[in-house]
């Protein structure tokens, strides 16, 4: 799992995938490659996922952060079939054992675990950003102390789709509110 904090993950996978090296490596996601998401404009899972691995990248290169970029959505190779609803749930459900059987410690589980079930809530925000003072107090409480790390998951996910630039105000919003919130030493 390495490769997720090289200088480039996302151009190493895509070069191991191109050299089917990475399927090899990793055969439970060989169907990343054949779900499609978007299908206008025939954009894969696997694409998806690397393209938020890359923007995450640009802003954090913590191990547990890159990880759930790359597999913010893995619960959809389990609810393609069902229009991927609850992929959310059901990955991080799975990822545990996933991850654990290609020996990543369980304390970074842990924390892709919480960015993967969090990344929805501050993508909430960007839609509605009328939250309260107690609304962004309860983001953190669910988060910390990985909630700038969960917003950059959230912001790369974003960035991944087309048209996102009038959306990523909203994204700095929640990290500045944060951000102040830590500030006051607010009693997590």
């Amino acid at each position: 799992m390495d490769i997720f904090i090289s200088d480039s993950p996302h151009t190493l996978i895509k070069n191991l995938k191109f050299g089917r090296v990475f399927f090899k490596k990793f055969p439970e996601l060989v169907m990343m490659n054949t779900i499609y998401q978007d299908k206008r404009r025939n954009h894969s899972l696997f694409d998806h996922s690397l393209s938020v691995l890359k923007h995450a990248h640009k802003y954090s290169q913590y191990k547990s952060t890159l990880l759930a970029a790359f597999f913010h959505d893995f619960g959809k190779l389990f609810t393609y079939e069902d229009n991927f609803k609850k992929h959310d749930l059901i990955g991080v459900r799975n990822i545990g054992a996933f991850l654990e059987k290609y020996g990543v410690d369980k304390d970074i589980t842990k924390e892709v675990k919480v960015i993967m079930t969090s990344h929805f809530r501050a993508s909430q925000y960007q839609r509605e950003p009328n939250w309260t003072e107690e609304a962004v107090f309860r983001f953190i409480k669910a988060t910390h102390p990985l909630t700038l790390e969960t917003i950059i998951v959230a912001k790369a996910d974003k960035q991944s789709s087309h048209d996102y630039e009038p959306y990523l105000a909203q994204y700095e919003e929640l990290r500045n509110r944060c951000l102040s919130m830590f500030e006051r030493k607010i009693n997590l």
